[in-house]
């Protein structure tokens, strides 16, 4: 079949076009090639062309990072998309493949064209490929990532945004009055966007945010935001990474409110109310220890040891043995009767019973109770 390509004036006419053109048999043996596809093989170590076969090359699939030979370039002709990214193992030079059947001298042959792809072009290309890795990458990390543009269009939404809020990419990019929905009150909204929608570049913030969901919950979610250009998503320049931290606020705020119950109930009790942190050591009063024994704020110190060197001395190493067996054996409750020192000198006859409470593992680790005056009732 070389021979159709013989004649001088086909060979010039060929060799004239600025780009490599090989014909290869079906099977992939060389036929033939203009000056510039044998100098290509020639780069690539093809030194005896007329036993040359196409597998000898090693091809890079650009977009999927693998390599490619003969087979896969036959039927790139049977995809829609005919022309073919490669680059190779030697090479960055990315190249346009395009792969044609043509009949020589009643022979099926395939004609390769090759285009070297130009500079900025290819660059722009590697940034593609490495992007969408990049991106399917994000879409699959265990945290909320979203990106915005400057005027808080949403141009990025990850698989876990969807899975805590229920609007998928479809409903939120691109659509401005998205962030209505997912901050109806216009108060807050205009306060969120206030905080979060500042040029402050490479520096990261921290903003816990209220949104409610495409089901109308709500749910605080905890996000740390840059500012920063990013070169795959165009005009994205805001990046949110999050945390669903609903579950975490709503033990918060219980805890809050359960502790201001607990003061409001202390200030009210009669009362000597006390919390002994076993860990720190450190033991809080309420106001009943002034009222019930007359000391000033100033005067109380938050340790067992004040509380115990004002133990009658008759019962304080009693009182202190019950207590310690109760921690160490994780009791649930104690309680002891006992004498204590009032600021005048002056002794008060005290029941005191305190409850246990205990982590996970059964240790304890807080102390909580109270003190009683019963002295009018032994003096009866």
């Amino acid at each position: 079949m070389s021979e159709v390509f013989e004649s001088k004036e086909i060979k010039a006419l060929i060799d004239c076009l600025d780009l490599p053109i090989g014909v290869f048999t079906p099977s992939g043996d060389f036929v033939f090639g203009n000056l510039h596809f044998q100098k290509f093989l020639h780069k690539r170590g093809a030194i005896q062309l007329t036993q040359f076969h196409a597998e000898e090359l090693e091809w890079v699939a650009f977009a999927k990072k693998r390599r490619i030979f003969w087979h896969d370039l036959i039927d790139s002709m049977e995809s829609e998309n005919s022309e073919l990214l490669v680059t190779f193992t030697d090479s960055n030079d990315l190249f346009a493949c395009k792969i044609s059947e043509i009949d020589l001298s009643g022979a099926s042959c395939y004609l390769l064209q090759m285009k070297e792809k130009e500079s900025p072009s290819f660059q722009e290309e590697r940034v593609l490929a490495r992007g969408d890795v990049f991106m399917r990458m994000l879409d699959e990390l265990p945290a909320m990532i979203c990106a915005a543009d400057d005027h808080g269009v949403l141009k990025y939404w990850n698989k876990l945004c969807t899975e805590v809020t229920g609007y998928t990419k479809d409903e939120i990019l691109g659509d401005p009055s998205v962030v209505d929905k997912i901050y109806p009150n216009p108060h807050y909204r205009r306060i969120i966007e206030e905080k979060i929608y500042r040029k402050e570049n490479g520096s990261f913030r921290h903003i816990n945010v209220d949104v409610v969901t495409k089901s109308g919950l709500s749910k605080t979610i905890s996000w740390n935001l840059v500012y920063t250009h990013h070169p795959v998503v165009k005009g994205a320049h805001y990046w949110f990474i999050g945390t669903d931290a609903t579950a975490l606020f709503k033990a918060m705020n219980s805890l809050i409110e359960s502790e201001e119950r607990y003061a409001q109930i202390s200030k009210a009790s009669n009362d000597a109310v006390w919390d002994w942190n076993l860990k720190s050591n450190e033991l809080w009063w309420n106001e009943g220890m002034s009222s019930l024994f007359g000391y000033d704020a100033s005067e109380i110190v938050n340790t067992y040891d004040w509380w115990f060197e004002r133990l009658h001395p008759n019962y304080a190493d009693s009182v202190n043995e019950k207590l310690m067996d109760a921690v160490r054996n994780r009791q649930e409750f104690w309680s002891d009767e006992y004498l204590f020192k009032r600021k005048d000198g002056s002794y008060a006859f005290i029941f005191d019973k305190g409850y246990i409470i205990k982590d996970e593992q059964g240790v304890p680790i807080r102390f909580v109770g109270g003190m009683v005056d019963i002295t009018s009732i032994k003096e009866a």
